[in-house]
């Protein structure tokens, strides 16, 4: 009865005891998720590293679902994302720990941000380190930002009805943690400026 995907095809997408038509969003979860499971072992082999990969990844997934439907994230679900995966030293992970979180902090006290997602990427600083983080972050905004002129240009949302922020924040980390991505984009930003700044002078 709850093979993925296979018992929808058996049962032709309903329930094997009432017939009600099944929901669309746990077939997409389960694709998802099984995508999810293939990229984790293509990035790191059949080796650890994938599991702690996929398990972040799946935790990210039911933040997104959970902020989508409530607007809220539960804290334990934050922790999660302390997994050590390879990449940032200690330090690095402990200046990530605030680097976006303290300044999410100070926003949320104007109405800015939620606090569950303050904490999301307190926790996230210390998975991707400062570097990973900050593009976390950027990639979230980016995205969120679209998303938001979008809501507005089709009147669904007002200019102070707020909106679930935590399924951005969640594609940001997701981005920055592949591959590293975030330190990589950061670390090219960084030297992009220190060139400009030396053909200047």
């Amino acid at each position: 009865d709850v093979i993925p995907i296979f018992s929808r095809i058996r049962y032709q997408n309903r329930c094997r005891y009432c017939g009600s038509v099944l929901p669309k969003r746990p077939l997409i979860i389960e694709l998802v998720g099984g995508a999810f499971a293939v990229f984790s072992v293509a990035m790191y082999g059949i080796h650890l590293s994938a599991l702690l990969f996929f398990l972040v990844i799946c935790d990210l997934m039911v933040i997104t679902m959970i902020d989508a439907d409530t607007q809220e994230i539960p804290p334990q679900l934050n922790v999660i994302l302390l997994w050590v995966l390879p990449g940032p030293t200690i330090i690095e992970r402990v200046i990530g720990l605030f680097a976006i979180s303290v300044p999410m902090f100070i926003l949320m006290l104007f109405n800015g941000f939620g606090g569950g997602d303050v904490k999301m990427m307190f926790a996230a600083g210390f998975l991707l380190g400062w570097k990973g983080v900050v593009a976390a972050f950027f990639v979230g905004i980016i995205v969120g930002g679209a998303y938001a002129i979008y809501l507005l240009a089709s009147k669904k949302k007002g200019r102070k009805e707020q909106f679930a922020f935590g399924p951005f924040l969640a594609f940001g980390v997701l981005v920055a943690l592949t591959q590293n991505l975030g330190d990589t984009m950061i670390s090219t930003y960084i030297d992009y400026v220190k060139s400009m700044m030396t053909s200047t002078y």
